[in-house]
């Protein structure tokens, strides 16, 4: 089994017994929590920060894509729609895992929400670094095209960034996003539930033309874990 995460969701990818393979983790409870974020849209396509944390209260609709690969050897793919205004921006995401060795792979949906509830400045034209701070929430629903069985999971994360640059121009942010998440892996007549500690970061970038992309890791922490590196581009939103 490549992918330990696909392993040991062997409900959902029909490779084992169901959740009692454990000779992956002893903790079946801190496993699922695991697992609903690293076999989810949640852990595998995590968010980077939305328009709105760089400060930009733009109503445009706008497009992204996201990439993830878990040092397993599993990667996804996915892409969806984001929209909102003020403060608020909101997302719909669709996507799949591959791999060369899986037997099936995973098909993932989710919707989120971004909020920026703290600004250290409300200049926006200015060259001076600005931090600012918001609130990530997540739910996602993952099925496997092989086998049977569910995952059910939700995140919640606090972004931070510091901008740097003006809204008319390119603006660059480091961030660190610090969060907790987990659901429920069920199949087969078979349920566990769990949540887990997780923190997030990278680097992220927006320019005044609406074009946005982000790089960075994602480690749901648990004894043997992998963490999850994330590429994302966004086209239209904070278009000026």
């Amino acid at each position: 089994m490549k992918n330990v995460v696909i392993g040991a969701l062997s409900i959902a990818m029909g490779m084992a017994g169901p959740l009692h393979a454990q000779s992956f983790f002893s903790d079946p409870s801190a496993l699922a929590g695991y697992a609903a974020l690293n076999a989810s849209a949640l852990g595998l396509l995590p968010s980077g920060p939305a328009t709105v944390l760089f400060g930009a209260d733009d109503r445009a609709t706008g497009l992204f894509a996201r990439y993830g690969n878990i040092s397993s050897g599993v990667n996804a793919i996915g892409a969806g729609v984001e929209l909102g205004g003020g403060h608020n921006r909101f997302t719909i995401i669709a996507g799949t895992t591959f791999c060369s060795d899986c037997e099936g792979h995973l098909v993932m949906i989710g919707a989120g929400w971004q909020n920026r509830f703290y600004s250290s400045s409300t200049v926006t034209t200015g060259t001076s670094p600005i931090v600012n701070v918001g609130f990530d929430g997540e739910i996602a629903a993952t099925v496997p095209t092989k086998g049977s069985g569910n995952i059910f999971g939700a995140s919640v994360r606090i972004p931070v960034l510091l901008v740097v640059g003006a809204a008319t121009t390119t603006r660059f942010a480091p961030y660190l996003a610090p969060g907790i998440g987990g659901g429920i892996i069920s199949g087969g007549g078979d349920s566990q539930t769990g949540f887990r500690v997780q923190l997030g970061g990278g680097i992220a970038m927006l320019t005044d033309g609406g074009f946005g992309a982000n790089i960075g890791v994602n480690k749901v922490f648990l004894d043997g874990g992998s963490a999850v590196v994330s590429l994302g581009l966004s086209f239209g939103a904070g278009k000026k």
